[in-house]
């Protein structure tokens, strides 16, 4: 146990910088401190209390805004940790209800099941990137404007109920999120109060854009990079395409300089 002065005790197990600096500014005779000459005892030396009392407050204060930066930063990470988990929770159900729904159809024309099986040999890092892909694949036809595929009719009630639940949860976690670092984001809540009563197919497509939006509006809530399989699929195409250009252009350019060789004899 730790006195501050002779009225204030602190564990020093359970010292807390904020709640210390707190203390001493609110008590009056801690605040004396701040602006005392330490008086010798009777036996002409200085209290030791006095002295530790006075350079914890001068320590705290100095720190304090370091403090804040470092709580605020916790409070983001939290933030973004509960936010992903339910962004996952929202994928990971449509992307089951979608593949087992498939083993009951047999039309061509719906989602190639190897994306399924890239899902199932995906790490960690790239798990909700490819149920991401896939989620986006299932509502091709609606982001496009097309007349939904059969499974697509199927799943889609559900997922709008599911995708409001999300946006009704993510409300509650950023007014928390924006009321401890005092933040004013009243445009993304008011949004967010709209999106979890919203029942348009247009909801799916504020889903998936919602990781940008909210980056925007609040540039140190960053989830994890949802397109990053979409990306190193366009890259691995744009490859493909790359190398069957160069291997038909190769041979014509090779007779070229056959035909400028048999000129020249």
């Amino acid at each position: 146990m730790y006195m501050l002065s002779d009225k204030i005790q602190i564990p020093l197990a359970k010292v807390e910088p904020l709640a210390c600096l707190e203390v001493c500014f609110q008590n009056s005779s801690a605040l004396q401190l701040l602006s005392f000459n330490p008086k010798a005892n009777m036996n002409g030396s200085i209290s030791i209390s006095q002295w530790l009392t006075l350079l914890i407050c001068f320590g705290l204060l100095i720190n304090r805004s370091t403090a804040n930066v470092n709580m605020n930063s916790s409070a983001a990470a939290f933030a973004v940790q509960e936010i992903e988990k339910l962004y996952n929770e929202v994928l990971q159900s449509s992307v089951d209800n979608c593949r087992q729904m498939l083993h009951h159809t047999n039309n061509s024309n719906l989602i190639d099941k190897e994306y399924f099986e890239m899902l199932d040999t995906a790490d960690k890092d790239n798990y909700y990137s490819t149920a991401y892909l896939i989620f986006s694949l299932i509502h091709d036809d609606l982001l496009k404007g097309r007349q939904p595929d059969e499974v697509l009719l199927q799943l889609l009630p559900a997922e709008k109920v599911s995708i409001r639940r999300f946006f009704s949860k993510v409300r509650v976690h950023l007014m928390m999120y924006f009321n401890f670092t005092n933040q004013v984001k009243w445009e993304l809540i008011n949004n967010l109060t709209r999106w979890q009563s919203e029942t348009a197919d247009s909801i799916v497509e504020v889903y998936l854009e919602f990781p940008t939006k909210l980056r925007e509006e609040a540039p140190e809530l960053q989830l994890m990079d949802y397109m990053a399989q979409g990306k190193i699929i366009l890259d691995a195409v744009a490859q493909a395409l790359q190398n069957v250009l160069y291997s038909i252009l190769t041979p014509r350019k090779s007779l070229q300089k056959l035909n400028l060789r048999l000129r020249s004899m």
